[in-house]
């Protein structure tokens, strides 16, 4: 059986996440360069109808099996809308009520025999930039005049910022 792996994205509102079959051995995906393998199945969840992540995992690898996909993900990778500490756990920002997710024990829980690795959400974005072709880019271009407005501190007097066309190319 071709290794499996698990990503996804867990906000706020909601956790999208996929199962994919690898073409060959889990390895560095070069810059530019498609993802390796095939989608074997992809979910949504509502984070409001769970009160931990684990539990989305499970109902999620259930669902795989439901449609007949057998085995166990080799490995997975989460991104998280929080800091994730240097032992592989992150409380979310957003939602608070959620205990702290550890990715070392999600492995051990479901026998992920690579880990589950779990990383903030901008640093998943970055990745993701990497993996774009030239003909997938595209410049963002700011509006003559963006804003006009005050920042007010306890420690200055008012400082007044306009933004104008070129000022953050």
């Amino acid at each position: 059986m071709a290794p499996m792996f698990m990503s996804g994205d867990l906000g706020g509102t909601n956790f999208r996440i996929s199962l994919f079959e690898c073409d060959g051995p889990l390895a560095f995906v070069p810059a530019g360069a498609a993802c390796p393998g095939k989608l074997l199945h992809h979910s949504r969840f509502r984070t409001a109808d769970y009160d931990e992540f684990s539990g989305i995992i499970g109902d999620f690898l259930a669902e795989c099996k439901a449609q007949g996909i057998e085995g166990t993900p080799t490995t997975g990778c989460f991104s998280c809308a929080g800091p994730v500490q240097p032992n592989n756990t992150v409380r979310m920002t957003n939602i608070q009520r959620w205990p702290e997710i550890d990715g070392d024990a999600l492995a051990e829980r479901y026998g992920i025999s690579g880990g589950v690795k779990l990383i903030n959400d901008f640093v998943a974005a970055g990745y993701g930039l990497l993996t774009l072709g030239p003909g997938t880019r595209q410049a963002l271009r700011l509006p003559p005049l963006i804003c006009s407005y005050t920042l007010r501190s306890s420690c200055r007097t008012d400082d007044y910022i306009v933004l104008q066309e070129g000022d953050a190319q």
